[in-house]
């Protein structure tokens, strides 16, 4: 059993990579080290980009075998491989528009959300703060009772044009 928690999540666009959050509860680094060492070569053995996320527990001898193979990291310089160069956004957003994206491919844009399981919030149709109440006779909402004082001394050609604001299909009689 290991001495920490582990959530890993996979991320297939734009680029393949996966992420790892780790948790260590208190308790002896020792027994966190040994155990993140015997952990980690499962990463290292595939080919997928890995981020590996965590509030580490600093060890007080950093000559002992198992923090110097924690901190030396995975991948980039410290395994040999070339240093990761540093892009500015011109190049990143060209590189973007460079990749195969499919038209139903995620993004910003066309993110569909379910609707919401809240009820949506009421606000007041004459000042915008938060309406806990509504007028019977002309349906306009209000927060406060100077409010519902104003909304009976109003005609009824403006509270038909507070409902059209709001996009209220009822009509005052």
């Amino acid at each position: 059993m290991l001495s920490f928690t582990v959530h890993t999540l996979r991320l297939f666009r734009p680029l393949p990579l996966r992420v790892a959050v780790i948790y260590c509860p208190p308790g002896p680094a020792r027994l966190f080290l040994d155990h993140l060492t015997t952990w980690l070569p499962h990463f290292r053995s595939c080919e997928i980009p890995t981020l590996i996320l965590g509030d580490f527990i600093p060890t007080k001898d950093p000559s002992s075998s198992s923090a110097s193979r924690l901190h030396s990291g995975i991948g980039g310089a410290a395994a040999g491989k070339k240093n990761r160069t540093w892009k500015n956004l011109k190049q990143i957003l060209a590189l973007e528009r460079a990749l195969p994206w499919q038209l139903n491919d995620p993004s910003y844009f066309n993110i569909d959300a379910p609707p919401s399981c809240k009820p949506a919030k009421k606000y007041s149709d004459i000042s915008g703060l938060p309406a806990s109440y509504t007028d019977p006779q002309t349906k306009l909402r209000f927060a406060t009772i100077e409010e519902f004082n104003y909304i009976r001394m109003l005609p009824t050609d403006v509270i038909t044009g507070y409902l059209a604001l709001r996009k209220a299909t009822s009509i005052v009689p």
